[in-house]
């Protein structure tokens, strides 16, 4: 159950930011990071099979333990891209209500994190060894 409901904010962040302002970035520099962060999405879902994807942050029970492509050197790629995705266009257009919803998504998705990596932990014996040479959302900062 907790994991549809930090499904459920999540996507209800990403409503809120969709509705209150443009879903593309504009000028030079933003629309880079997004299609960059876009790019790291795709990439990610390739490299980890449509078969190991879930949304919500539950492993899946037949999945396996990807740890290549961007999944070398970031342990969630999915979340760092669409944070990628996210940012530039709430950056170009800010409000009050606009931030206060990327702060409820970050912290939305570190939770999803902590909850994830748990559960990781219980259904791979190498999870903790990939923990210790993997960055968790940014590479060399987190």
């Amino acid at each position: 159950m907790i994991s549809s409901l930090l499904v459920a904010i999540q996507f209800l962040c990403l409503a809120v930011l969709g509705f209150t302002g443009p879903l593309a970035a504009g000028g030079q520099i933003l629309p880079v990071v997004q299609l960059a962060g876009i790019a790291v999405g795709v990439w990610a879902i390739v490299t980890q099979g449509i078969g190991n994807f879930n949304v919500r942050p539950d492993p899946v029970a037949e999945g396996r333990l990807v740890t290549t492509g961007p999944y070398r050197m970031v342990r969630h790629p999915m979340y760092a891209a669409l944070l990628m995705a996210v940012l530039p266009v709430v950056i170009q257009i800010p409000s009050v209500l606009r931030l206060a919803v990327v702060v409820v998504l970050i912290a939305d998705i570190l939770v999803k994190i902590s909850y994830e990596e748990r559960l990781l932990k219980l259904m791979y014996a190498g999870y903790a060894a990939y923990c210790a040479r993997s960055w968790k959302l940014i590479p060399l900062i987190y």
